[in-house]
């Protein structure tokens, strides 16, 4: 400096020089801030890691200690496989069981409304066969109001009794034998050879009217074959997975028929009759 206060004039390159220099000192500054903020800001972020890595094992084992709850058996809401098996059979049949009661209602009770017109509008032959078709739709329509199902109106109430305690299972799982015995009965009588013989009868006699005592050949025959094959279809169509499971929890066993054709090349053909058992 001179005498007066003022700092002596530098020559142009060393004046550019110091210019250089303290723009590169501002720029190392700007540089090493981020490390400073670093340098303050680590200490706490470490912290919390360490924490985290000291808590987090330690709560895992804490879970792993934990007492865990044993898995609870489901029990059986019947008191035997067998019964158990029963109300399986019983719930399969239920549906088919009244579709079969419905069904069959609703055949004969539209034959009956159908040949009561007939006969009220017509004469001669046509209301000679309405007349009798009338009368042996009522004999269908009343064996399957009086023999319907067991289960087609009896499962409904058994399924829904509760099984909660020992004593409840108790009681449902008589009540499904119960429906199941009966059941078992209604289908034995129903696939009875008496029935088939009831249906033979019936036609039969109805056969012999028409034909003797109205001296009406091709309707009693009509009427045999057609009547006869409307009661074997109401036969063949009723429920009997009951009755095959009594076979089978009896071990009884039961004959079965098939008829299969053979052929012999060009030679001819002919059928066997197998049975199983």
């Amino acid at each position: 400096m001179n005498g007066r206060g003022r700092r002596p004039r530098l020559p142009a390159g060393e004046a550019a020089g110091a210019k250089t220099r303290a723009a590169r000192s501002q720029s190392d500054c700007g540089r090493h801030r981020p490390s400073l903020r670093f340098r303050r800001i680590a200490p706490p972020l470490r912290l919390v890691v360490l924490l985290a890595a000291t808590l987090l094992p330690g709560g895992a084992r804490a879970a792993d200690d934990a007492p865990r709850t044993a898995p609870v058996e489901a029990q059986a809401a019947l008191d035997s496989p067998d019964t158990e098996r029963m109300a399986a059979v019983l719930a399969g049949q239920y549906g088919n069981a009244r579709l079969w009661y419905y069904g069959w209602s609703a055949v004969y009770g539209t034959v009956i409304v159908a040949e009561t017109i007939i006969n009220a509008t017509s004469t001669g032959g046509s209301r000679l066969v309405a007349q009798v078709n009338i009368a042996t739709s009522w004999v269908g329509l009343l064996q399957t109001l009086v023999l319907p199902p067991p289960v087609a109106f009896g499962w409904e109430t058994v399924e829904k009794m509760p099984d909660a305690t020992p004593e409840a299972r108790a009681a449902k799982s008589a009540a499904v034998r119960a429906l199941f015995d009966a059941e078992v009965k209604n289908e034995a009588f129903y696939h009875s050879a008496f029935n088939h013989i009831v249906g033979l009868a019936v036609n039969a006699g109805v056969c012999a009217f028409v034909y003797w005592g109205q001296h009406q050949g091709t309707r009693a025959l009509i009427n045999l074959v057609g009547g006869s094959l409307i009661w074997e279809a109401n036969i063949f169509t009723y429920p009997n997975a009951s009755s095959h499971l009594a076979d089978e929890l009896k071990g009884s066993s039961v004959l079965h028929l098939q008829l299969i054709p053979l052929a012999f090349g060009t030679d001819g053909a002919g059928a066997a009759l197998v049975g199983h058992f």
